[in-house]
Formats: structure tokens, C-alpha cells, sequence
């Protein structure tokens, strides 16, 4: 039977490289994956996608498709600030700073969180 750590260490480091290599857009622009800014386009409301932010979260309502996302507290957080036009590091510094958590554990979650709401087709990139 194979030794699982030795696999493990090797997938994770695989991962790892996976996700810090940067993506090409349609546009030619190279693109941070887990950025909130990409060139000269930003992250947006999905024009299908309504909002309501409640004090325990955030609940997002994909009109095309009827299904409803709904967020916790830091994620209604993260949410309000990228569409203000945060970028990552700050959205990151901040969430660091009012939860007491380490700022890489803070950048890591965020950027996995922004990259979900991508994924779902919450958030849209567009040209700012």
C-alpha cells in the first residue's frame, strides 16, 4: 500500500502550484485567479443576481435559475466590499484586522469565497 503522506504532500504541492500560476483572459490580459481585480476589469454584480445583506449575512437570489446562496456574516463582508471596489489585500487586511486571524489565513478564505461566487456566476468581471 502506498504511504499516503508522501502522496499527500505531493498533491497539495501540486495544488499549490496549480493555484498561484496566473490565467490568460479572452483579451490577452494574464489574471490573478483569486483576485478581485483583473487588468482593467473589476468584479460585479452578476446582472441576474439580487442581493438583500441582513446583520447575520447575506442572501443572494439567482433570477435566471431560482436558487438562493446564502452567506455568513464575513462572507456578507467580503461580498459588500468587492463590489465597493475593494481589492483583495484589503478586503484581507480588513477582515485580519477586525477578526484577529492571521492575514494569509484571511487572503486564502477570501480569495477561495470570491472564487466561489465566480464559479456560481454571482460575480461578473467587467471592464471599469
Amino acid at each position: 500500500m502506498p504511504d499516503t503522506r508522501k502522496t499527500g504532500n505531493w498533491w497539495r504541492k501540486l495544488l499549490r502550484r496549480f493555484w498561484n500560476k496566473s490565467s490568460t483572459l479572452s483579451n490577452g490580459l494574464d489574471c490573478d485567479t483569486s483576485g478581485v481585480r483583473c487588468g482593467n476589469r473589476r468584479l460585479v454584480l452578476a446582472p441576474d443576481v439580487r442581493a438583500s445583506v441582513h446583520n447575520d449575512g447575506l442572501a443572494l437570489l439567482d433570477i435566471s435559475t431560482g436558487r438562493v446562496f446564502l452567506c455568513n456574516e464575513t462572507g456578507s463582508h467580503i461580498w459588500q466590499r468587492v463590489l465597493a471596489g475593494l481589492d483583495l489585500e484589503a478586503i484581507s487586511e480588513e477582515i485580519s484586522r477586525e477578526w484577529g486571524v492571521s492575514r494569509e489565513l484571511a487572503y486564502r478564505d477570501t480569495s477561495s469565497f470570491i472564487r466561489e461566487l465566480e464559479l456560481r456566476r454571482l460575480l461578473v468581471r467587467k471592464a471599469a
